[in-house]
């Protein structure tokens, strides 16, 4: 799988990239016919030969000009096509007679010169993202008129794998980079995908992930029983806002809990296809992801314990008949809860982190 990584400066210019993502997906579609955005002339509602006129000029205007002009209109903001002008123009006059680039040309390549299969875009975090492709055809156009199209939008490339060998990209102007290839890394992306998965870092990860999955399960299975004890006690006993407080905590927890266990596979795969792509960065990314989990731990138990401290204090003012007793109660049980599942969070956490940062690559 070929793959650009690239980082994202601004998220509105990401959104328009997006718009040309999905136009080139659509462009690759086997019998895809490019829609009609020809000017829609209610010619019935022409009155005077003047507002015909009119109307018949539009419609020439338009048509006077190329379709895939427009199509790179619709596709190409102001900004992006500003920028691809001086990069061409830049080309263009490093190869003087022969510099014959021009910002359709560019586009053609995007639909057309770029025989690749387009597979994804997806961000890795909230400043980076990837997207992969796939050809059968080499050469296949090349990917550096890509990388352009992506700076274009703002968006900078900083690794790619063009089929032979993973790069490095380092920026040395606005519009020129080097690259710098990468072989070992390459060595480890190009292992077959049952030789990947046997490695040290992916046993780990799905130890971890299986680990992190059975907390969703518990805390569901927390719900059940606490929506089943504050059903009995509703039937079987006086203390009616215990029992309702129990089932409504209970049904938060199945409804949050259980649609996370089940939709877990999801992240499991989402992680490992980005290990796949570059494990070094992955294992640095979730050194990161890690130790800012155990602060988060820490600060959660450290709330809950004083949540309940307060509402123990609190119950020592009111009457043990008071619908506040019971409600108090049914919440310190559950924050005791969730106390203890936070300590087997932290405590997996704190395994992965340290067998994390004793991995050799």
């Amino acid at each position: 799988m070929l793959y650009i990584s690239f980082n994202i400066s601004n998220t509105l210019k990401f959104e328009d990239f997006k718009k040309l993502y999905k136009h080139m997906v659509n462009v690759r579609q086997p019998n895809y016919e490019f829609p009609d955005n020809s000017p829609e002339i209610d010619w019935d509602s022409k009155q005077t030969q003047e507002e015909v006129d009119i109307a018949v000029k539009e419609l020439n205007d338009y048509l006077d000009i190329a379709p895939e002009v427009h199509r790179r209109k619709a596709f190409i903001p102001d900004y992006a096509n500003t920028y691809l002008e001086k990069y061409i123009k830049a080309d263009n006059d490093k190869l003087e007679a022969l510099g014959l680039q021009n910002v359709d040309s560019i586009f053609n390549y995007l639909e057309y010169g770029f025989e690749v299969d387009i597979e994804s875009l997806n961000k890795t975090d909230e400043h980076h993202a990837i997207i992969k492709f796939s050809t059968g055809n080499f050469p296949f156009g090349g990917i550096e008129r890509f990388i352009i199209t992506l700076k274009a939008f703002g968006l900078k490339a900083t690794e790619c794998f063009d089929g032979f060998v993973i790069s490095k990209i380092e920026w040395l102007s606005d519009i020129e980079y080097k690259t710098t290839k990468l072989p070992e890394k390459t060595k480890t992306y190009l292992q077959p995908p049952h030789s990947k998965n046997h490695t040290p870092l992916m046993e780990l990860l799905s130890h971890f992930l299986a680990s992190e999955k059975s907390l969703y399960l518990a805390a569901g299975i927390i719900g059940v029983f606490s929506a089943v004890i504050g059903l009995l006690f509703i039937l079987l006993s006086n203390h009616k806002s215990f029992a309702i407080t129990l089932i409504f905590i209970g049904l938060i927890e199945i409804a949050a809990m259980f649609p996370a266990y089940f939709k877990y596979q999801q992240k499991f795969d989402y992680k490992v296809s980005v290990y796949e792509t570059d494990p070094i960065a992955f294992a640095q990314s979730e050194i990161v992801t890690s130790e800012r989990a155990l602060k988060s731990f820490f600060w959660l138990k450290l709330i809950y314990g004083g949540l309940i401290v307060i509402l123990i204090l609190a119950m020592s003012f009111i009457s043990p008949e008071s619908i506040l007793f019971g409600i108090f109660t049914a919440l310190i049980l559950h924050l005791a809860f969730a106390i203890t599942i936070d300590n087997f969070g932290e405590k997996y956490t704190k395994t992965y982190l340290t067998e994390l940062q004793s991995v050799e690559f």
